[in-house]
């Protein structure tokens, strides 16, 4: 079982079209755009155990958080880890593009969470993102600047346009689809590909959040879903018609946007202060590179999927980069499992900016 690790990934929770637009102001006014943004994100979990039965803590993964990435557009400055109100240290493990934290308290390593009993651990970290850098990318990219296909890099074609467990384009339905979009664009370059693919998502994708996500045939079954399940599907459909994908998940800072919710029976509470976690799709666009493309909280339609894309506008901390793992799977056993083992899980993910001198 994953616990506040897999938890950023299960509820990731996109923002409406509303919030943005009321909020993209104020926020982009409170950061000075000549300089990095910094910005405190702090993490408080808990986990009670419910049940009739101990829970190994070296079962739950309490001790295990997301880790931001250290990137051109982003640096980790500092970080602090408790557990039940007692500052421990930690380690970093895992891969650079999804990176963990291990907080090493070796009396809860091998403790046993008894019935009724509750265990907390908290994380914060001071995180600097360059936003000036990421808003400069989005302002050059022009329809008219676009290069056509033969300039995808082979080593991008081969590593992200394969199907995957989760985004597999072979599916009956999404092949089907796929053969639609092929029949109604033909674009000499992958970002007027993408720009029909986005307007069909406009007209006939709604916006709805769920627990746990969804697969990507399901999302265009019931055209709906929230930021990772259009995601998903978007990302599925790019690499069927040779475009390079993959999914970015983070932490968006917009001041006032406050979200408490629960899923599972009740068992897994959320709640986000001055922000809150997204999901956006990574794809790979001559001559730029790697462009953001958000479905979900961006400002307009078509292109301004780009140009109004969270990761632009708002200061955003990437937490990982999904290649080809199925979480989705993973987030909908995990769910199952925790009504089962009845274990109650509570999460605050704050976000705190520095005050105006």
């Amino acid at each position: 079982m994953k616990t506040l690790q897999a938890i950023l990934l299960l509820i990731l929770l996109a923002l409406s079209s509303a919030t943005v637009m009321v909020s993209v102001n104020a926020t982009i006014q409170s950061s000075n755009p000549l300089d990095w943004f910094n910005l405190t994100i702090i993490i408080n979990g808990s986990i009670t155990n419910l049940g009739d039965k101990p829970l190994p803590i070296n079962q739950t993964d309490l001790l295990v958080f997301d880790y931001p990435i250290n990137m051109s557009t982003q640096k980790v400055i500092g970080v602090k880890t408790y557990v039940n109100g007692t500052s421990y240290p930690y380690k970093i493990q895992g891969p650079w593009y999804n990176p963990s934290l291990v907080i090493q308290a070796p009396k809860y390593e091998n403790m046993s969470l008894m019935p009724g009993q509750t265990v907390t651990s908290m994380v914060v970290y001071n995180v600097s993102v360059n936003v000036a850098q990421r808003l400069l990318q989005a302002t050059n990219i022009k329809p008219e600047l676009a290069e056509g296909w033969k300039y995808i890099p082979d080593k991008a074609k081969s590593n992200y346009t394969e199907a995957t467990p989760l985004w597999n384009y072979s599916n009956p339905l999404i092949n089907l689809f796929i053969t639609y979009i092929r029949s109604q664009e033909d674009s000499k370059t992958p970002l007027g590909a993408i720009e029909e693919v986005l307007k069909w998502f406009d007209k006939n994708v709604k916006y709805k959040t769920r627990i746990p996500a969804r697969q990507p045939w399901e999302t265009l079954m019931y055209m709906e879903g929230d930021c990772d399940d259009q995601s998903n599907l978007l990302i599925t459909v790019l690499r069927g018609i040779g475009v390079p994908a993959y999914l970015e998940i983070g932490i968006v800072y917009i001041m006032g946007l406050n979200i408490t919710s629960t899923a599972a029976n009740g068992l897994l509470e959320y709640r986000f202060v001055n922000g809150g976690t997204h999901a956006w799709t990574a794809a790979y666009v001559p001559p730029w590179g790697w462009i953001r493309i958000d479905l979900t909280a961006s400002l307009g339609i078509g292109i301004n999927h780009i140009k109004g894309a969270a990761y632009y506008i708002y200061p955003t901390v990437v937490i990982s980069k999904i290649y080809g793992q199925n979480y989705a799977a993973s987030s909908a056993r995990f769910t199952e499992e925790l009504v089962y083992k009845k274990i109650a899980y509570r999460v605050t993910i704050e976000l705190i900016a520095p005050k105006k001198s």
